[in-house]
């Protein structure tokens, strides 16, 4: 490439480049070097990828795009929160066995056993007849109202209670070019994005079908199963931007616009919320009574659903063939309520970046498409980072997201690389058996003034405090109280309850450092391998937590972890901590050591 400098020019330039990447970037400036000497315009797969941020915000779990555009709706509701910090629930090994062995209908054949790594998410790119997808309309794009006629559930568009009917005197938006999907429960919603009104259509039918499904069809009227306007349990009607609780619309009891995904945030570069997924294997009755909930007999002998699930949809079914479809009944003495699995519960991916990274190499068709690689990026950081949320029931397992049976989200989904039926199967191989875990569920804030990790109708849902080291600064805020007046003890109790602190992890007394890929920044940076050896507690060790210069760098359960961002020159003070279930947090493990560089970067290590 021809330039206009002169030699001086460029050996101040070249100058410039050896002193920065030396004292700041080593890694960086050997690349630099070896991309001068060698030529290379570009290196690996994800660097082909342009669209992706260049570096992350101040935490990485779940917000690693600046200047996010994408305006999640729900607010701050629990399937909105980082599941990062989230312990993990008492039942998660069983559970998760559930998971990986049962959600894809597996009947223990040949088949049925190799289905189990496959995770299906149904983007709406197949014959509006064979798709169950899921449609996300909006009112600014109907051009006149239409009355409804419902089939099966009457509709809430009149009100509640005595109001509610099935051919309600409300109109709803339509536009009569909108397409949905006519393999399953037919379903779509409607969005108001001005005043934040939802309506939920299900078992929507047009010409025929219509006459069969509604007989007698009033001709006028558009053929349903139901229409329901989005109420809270109160009876008036939520506004999605900002609403936080239940609403019943789903087998679940979640908003049916809750934890759905669409293309605009996938192009935003991160989806931050759960994603909702609809499995075969679902929870069943008889439900659980009060005093078998939290008991050997929970999820054996009797189902339920939890939190933040608003209600228990099987529980006056006692057999898996009762409610689904093609389901034959030789698989019921395969489900069992030992295969179950409640709606509400909560998954997450205990993978990191480089986890995902090789997955992605592995896979020869995101390898070849930088864009469709990216997608399945975000959608794999969003299982880790914000986890799955079973949300209802179907006839295989599948990840709900917005359909691409209409033009305008057609288009949408292959602007991220999305193109066909095919590209369902984005997430395979993924999921493995031991990669799955299962997070403690919130606490509903039901409508009835109780509190439970169980199903109810509520307004608001929350997690406990998230768990973080002890401060580090010595300077006490507040002075002692000079209160010697000693504090009565709580009845029965004569003296206070011990606190169990879990052991100090360990660490070596070195790390090795090498050039390595950071997949977060997507680029080779000098990184610090660091790992440790486990905890233990009377409790179950739920995470691990380091902090670096008195910065919280991870939170996880892993016991490795690779810090890329290194300076040579800079002393760094790494302090590691183990947590168990009931919130202790160990004595800190430290490692002080000043980080040295050579070579450009070619030899870096930790001193004291």
């Amino acid at each position: 490439m021809e330039t206009n400098e002169t030699p001086q020019e460029k050996q101040s330039v070249w100058k410039k480049i050896t002193h920065t990447f030396a004292t700041k970037r080593p890694a960086q400036a050997l690349l630099v070097i070896v991309f001068i000497v060698l030529g290379i315009i570009g290196i690996g797969y994800s660097l082909a990828y342009t669209g992706s941020p260049s570096s992350p915000t101040a935490s990485t779990c779940g917000a690693r795009v600046q200047n996010y555009t994408y305006k999640v709706p729900f607010g701050n509701a629990v399937w909105n929160q980082p599941a990062c910090n989230l312990p993990l629930d008492t039942q998660s090994a069983d559970y998760a066995s559930r998971f990986w062995n049962y959600r894809n209908g597996n009947d223990l054949s040949t088949t049925g056993l190799a289905s189990r790594n496959r995770t299906t998410i149904g983007f709406g790119f197949e014959d509006v007849r064979a798709s169950y997808s899921r449609t996300v309309l909006n009112t600014k794009d109907a051009n006149r109202t239409i009355q409804i006629q419902a089939s099966v559930y009457d509709s809430n568009l009149d009100g509640i209670g005595p109001l509610v009917s099935n051919l309600p005197k409300t109109s709803i938006p339509w536009n009569d070019a909108w397409v949905i999907g006519q393999a399953g429960d037919n379903e779509a919603v409607i969005l108001n994005d001005q005043t934040g009104e939802i309506i939920y259509l299900s078992g929507v039918k047009k010409d025929l079908e219509a006459y069969t499904q509604c007989g007698p069809f009033l001709r006028e009227r558009l053929c349903t199963y139901s229409v329901q306007v989005s109420r809270d349990p109160s009876g008036k009607k939520i506004d999605y931007r900002t609403y936080e609780g239940s609403t019943g619309d789903r087998g679940s009891g979640l908003s049916f616009y809750a934890t759905l995904t669409t293309p605009e945030e996938v192009a935003a570069g991160e989806i931050r919320h759960a994603l909702g997924m609809a499995i075969p294997n679902t929870a069943i009755g008889p439900e659980c009574t009060t005093s078998q909930l939290n008991t050997a007999a929970e999820g054996v002998t009797c189902g339920t659903a939890v939190a933040p699930a608003s209600k228990f949809e099987w529980k006056t079914v006692t057999k898996h063939s009762a409610r689904i479809g093609g389901i034959t009944p030789a698989l019921d003495a395969l489900y069992t309520q030992k295969a179950l699995i409640p709606e509400g519960s909560r998954f997450k991916l205990n993978v990191d970046d480089a986890y995902v990274e090789n997955w992605i190499n592995s896979r020869a068709d995101l390898k070849a498409d930088a864009k469709k690689a990216q997608t399945a990026r975000i959608f794999a950081r969003a299982m880790r980072d914000y986890g799955i949320i079973i949300v209802d029931t179907s006839g295989v397992s599948s990840i709900q997201v917005s359909s691409a049976l209409n033009p305008s989200a057609k288009k949408a989904w292959e602007n991220v690389g999305i193109n066909d039926v095919s590209d369902n199967s984005l997430l395979n191989g993924l999921i493995s058996q031991n990669n799955i875990q299962l997070v403690a569920p919130p606490t509903n804030n039901c409508s009835n003034g109780e509190k439970s990790t169980f199903y109810c109708p509520y307004v608001t849902s929350s997690y406990p405090a998230i768990v973080t080291p002890p401060s580090t600064n010595t300077t006490p805020t507040t002075p002692p109280s000079t209160n010697t007046t000693p504090t009565t003890p709580p009845t029965g109790q004569t003296t206070p309850p011990p606190v169990i602190v879990p052991e100090s992890v360990v660490i070596p007394s070195n790390f090795p450092v090498s050039i390595g890929w950071d997949s977060s920044l997507f680029e080779f940076r000098q990184g610090a391998s660091l790992s440790w050896s486990a905890s233990t507690s009377p409790k179950i060790i739920t995470n691990y937590l380091i902090r670096k210069n008195g910065k919280v760098i991870y939170n996880g359960v892993n016991r490795a972890f690779t810090d890329f961002d290194l300076y040579a020159g800079q002393k760094y003070k790494y302090e590691f901590y183990a947590v168990d279930s009931a919130g202790n947090i160990s004595v800190p493990a430290v490692y002080e050591r000043n980080y040295t560089c050579g070579w450009f970067g070619w030899s870096c290590s930790f001193t004291k």
